[in-house]
C-alpha cells in the first residue's frame, strides 16, 4: 500500500501550521497543525520537498488530509458512570431545581454512553492515531494491486466547521473480517495520517463529496 499513499485523495481542512520536521532525505517530512477552535493533528507530508513554503509556522493553509486504516472495526459501545465534573454538576443542579425536596444523595451519578462519541488520540509515533469516527460517506474505488479498497469520508472529531476534522480514510476490504462499512456507522482502530497542500492525482473532492 505504500505506493498507493502518494495517490490518496485528501479532504480539505483549513489548518494553522505549528511545527515542521524535514526528513534527512529532504523529500518527506512531518507537519504539526491545528484547527481554529479544535484539535491539533500531526501528519506525514510525502511531498514536503515541494510544499515546504506552505508549511511556515503560524500561517493558515488548506491541507488535504487522508489516512491509511491500519485497523478498522465497528466501534464498541460502553456505558460508564460519572459522579463529578462540569457535566455532572450541571445536571445535578437541574435535578435539584426540578426536585426541591431531593438532595445530592438522590442523584449520585449520571450514565454516559460512547455510542455516538468520536475520539482522536495520538499514539507513540508521529502521525499515528487511535480513532473513533463516524462514517459520513462511502465511495467505491477501483482495486489497487488486486486489493479492493474502501474509501470513507469520516468525522474524526468536532461538531462544527470551525472545530471539526474530516478526512478520507482508506481501508483494504480483506482486512475488515467481513465487515462492510456503511454511512452512519461508528468505527474505531488505528490510522496513519497523510497530508498535502497540492492537488495530486484526483485529490480535489467533487461537489458530491463535500460534507458540511
Amino acid at each position: 500500500m505504500s505506493s498507493f499513499c502518494i495517490l490518496m485523495q485528501g479532504y480539505p481542512n483549513f489548518l494553522q501550521i505549528d511545527e515542521t520536521y524535514a526528513w534527512k532525505s529532504g523529500v518527506e517530512g512531518y507537519v504539526s497543525a491545528s484547527t481554529k477552535n479544535g484539535p491539533s493533528v500531526d501528519f506525514l507530508a510525502p511531498l514536503f520537498y515541494k510544499e515546504d513554503e506552505d508549511y511556515q509556522p503560524e500561517i493558515w493553509v488548506t491541507v488535504y488530509l487522508s489516512a491509511l486504516a491500519l485497523t478498522l472495526q465497528p466501534a464498541k459501545t460502553e456505558v460508564f458512570k460519572v459522579s463529578e465534573g462540569q457535566t455532572y454538576e450541571m445536571m445535578l443542579n437541574e435535578f435539584l431545581q426540578e426536585n426541591p425536596d431531593k438532595t445530592k444523595k438522590d442523584f449520585p451519578y449520571i450514565e454516559m454512553s460512547t455510542k455516538k462519541m468520536t475520539a482522536f488520540l495520538p499514539m507513540e509515533d508521529a502521525s499515528f492515531y487511535y480513532y473513533r469516527a463516524k462514517i459520513l460517506r462511502v465511495f467505491s474505488m477501483d482495486p489497487f494491486e488486486e486489493a479492493e479498497i474502501f474509501k470513507l469520508l469520516v468525522l474524526l472529531t468536532g461538531d462544527s466547521p470551525k472545530n471539526s476534522l474530516k478526512i478520507y480514510l482508506y481501508a483494504k476490504k480483506r482486512d475488515l473480517n467481513g465487515y462492510t462499512p456503511q454511512e452512519g456507522d461508528f468505527i474505531e482502530g488505528n490510522l496513519w495520517m497523510y497530508g498535502t497542500t497540492h492537488f495530486m492525482t484526483g485529490s480535489f473532492p467533487t461537489d458530491d463529496e463535500y460534507a458540511e
